[in-house]
């Protein structure tokens, strides 16, 4: 039985291996019909597997499309990030390129200033700092001047406090100068940022302007570059929307990819049942066309053999049943033969029952005369 199980499950492989053979054989039939010969498809069913492939189809270009598009605006949007990247390092660079030409235009202007009894409390405060570190400065320079004068005629000590103080002048005079770079910095930035210029009558200071606004005109540039690409990225983002793939777009471009692999496999179950449902309605008179004929040739081949392999998988499952039914009836003889055998032994114990019992009743009829009538005892 063992061994005749073991056949059919060989023999079922060989058939679902053949029935696959047979499907490819039906996908490329259907496949042919539907792209070259659609007049041949002119039943019922045949029709309506038609219209489906069309759909289905349509469906897949469409997925195609979107994933197309959806690729495509996230390329242009990564090189959007990058071009605003690139175009923010340059106004960086030039942002890093006019700060030594703040020191500059605040010297200028500071000259102008200087030359000029402004009253505009704008102006007063812009170079205020700077104002007040000369200053401190003509103030040091004074006290300096004063104290070597007086050191010569002073006593020894009093010599030696005074130098004291023009070592602590001194110092201090050197950090007022070094920071006049960095307030004529501050001042020259606060003077690009205001209107000095155009109240001032200042040659000098326009021509060292000019190199600072030929760098803000291309920063200006550049800036409205940047609002271009940030208006094409929001342009693209709602794009991105509308195909759903705002938020994770790769994620959405894999979702249509697995549905174009589903719509594909939905494709050619529609072309297997369109060449299984051709071959089938095909008139025994009637040919197939010529570019298919190969395949329902080896269609039927196919067909003839599963039949072959059914037909045997059959005979072996009835040997299989008839050595199943010789076990069942081997089985009940044994059990008939055991009841047939207690039978016996219990018709041979009926016998042996009624013999005692006839015994028995002779001998009370022996007995019952010997006793005689119960009523003379």
């Amino acid at each position: 039985m063992d061994s005749y199980k073991k056949k059919i499950d060989r023999l079922q492989d060989e058939m679902e291996q053949k029935r696959a053979l047979i499907a490819q054989d039906y996908v490329a039939i259907g496949s042919h019909l539907l792209a070259n010969e659609t007049a041949r498809l002119s039943s019922k069913k045949l029709v309506a597997q038609k219209e489906e492939v069309s759909r289905i189809e349509a469906e897949i270009e469409g997925h195609k499309r979107y994933i197309e598009k959806i690729n495509a605006i996230v390329n242009r949007r990564q090189q959007i990030e990058n071009d605003i990247e690139k175009h923010q390092l340059e106004i960086e660079e030039l942002d890093q390129s006019v700060a030594p030409m703040y020191e500059q235009i605040g010297e200028q202007a500071f000259e102008v200033y200087k030359q000029n009894p402004f009253v505009d409390q704008q102006f007063v405060d812009m170079f205020s700092d700077l104002v007040k570190n000369q200053e401190d400065i003509r103030e040091i320079d004074e006290q300096l001047d004063h104290l070597e004068k007086e050191t010569g005629e002073k006593p020894f000590l009093d010599r030696m406090v005074a130098k004291g103080k023009i070592a602590l002048l001194r110092n201090r005079r050197t950090t007022r100068e070094q920071n006049t770079p960095r307030l004529m910095r501050k001042a020259g930035k606060a003077v690009t940022e205001s209107n000095f210029v155009t109240v001032v009558d200042a040659p000098d200071l326009t021509r060292a302007l000019e190199p600072y606004h030929e760098v803000h005109s291309h920063i200006d540039r550049i800036r409205g570059l940047i609002t271009d690409l940030e208006n094409e990225r929001a342009s693209l983002d709602s794009e991105l929307a509308e195909l759903e793939a705002d938020k994770k777009p790769l994620r959405r471009v894999s979702d249509l990819e697995q549905q174009i692999e589903s719509l594909r496999a939905t494709l050619e179950s529609v072309y297997q049942q369109t060449g299984d449902t051709y071959l089938t309605e095909l008139k025994k008179d009637e040919q197939p066309p010529e570019a298919v004929a190969e395949p329902a040739a080896r269609v039927q081949t196919h067909q003839k053999e599963i039949a072959a392999l059914e037909k045997q998988i059959e005979r072996l499952r009835a040997a299989i049943t008839v050595e199943e039914l010789e076990d069942k009836i081997s089985g009940y003889q044994k059990k008939i033969s055991t009841l047939e055998e207690k039978i016996a032994e219990q018709q041979r114990m009926v016998q042996q029952y009624q013999q005692e019992m006839t015994d028995a009743e002779a001998e009370k009829a022996r007995l019952e005369k010997q006793r005689g009538p119960l009523d003379k005892l």
